[in-house]
C-alpha cells in the first residue's frame, strides 16, 4: 500500500493530514489532565457538603471526573479541520 501510494501521490502524500492530526493531539493531555484535577476536586467538595460520606463522596468525585475530562479532551481530539472550497 505504501508503495503505491507513493508512486502515485508522491511521498508527502503519507504523511497529509499530520499537521492538522497534531493540532489536536498537542492541547488534549493538558486539557485532560486539568480538567481531571478540577473535576475531581470540586466534585469531592461538593459532595462532601451535600452529606455523603467520604468513601460515597471519592467514588462519585472520581466517576465524574473520569467522564468529564474525557469529553473535554475528545472535543479537541476529533475535530473535523475547517478547509476552504475554492
Amino acid at each position: 500500500m505504501v508503495f503505491t501510494i507513493v508512486s502515485h501521490e508522491g511521498f508527502r502524500a503519507l504523511y497529509t493530514g499530520f499537521g492538522a492530526s497534531m493540532m489536536g493531539t498537542i492541547p488534549a493531555p493538558p486539557l485532560y489532565m486539568g480538567a481531571l484535577e478540577a473535576t475531581e476536586s470540586n466534585v469531592g467538595t461538593a459532595t462532601i457538603r451535600l452529606g455523603f460520606p467520604e468513601p460515597t463522596a471519592a467514588a462519585i468525585a472520581n466517576a465524574i471526573a473520569g467522564l468529564s475530562p474525557a469529553m473535554a479532551a475528545q472535543i479537541i481530539w476529533t475535530q473535523k479541520p475547517v478547509t476552504s472550497s475554492a
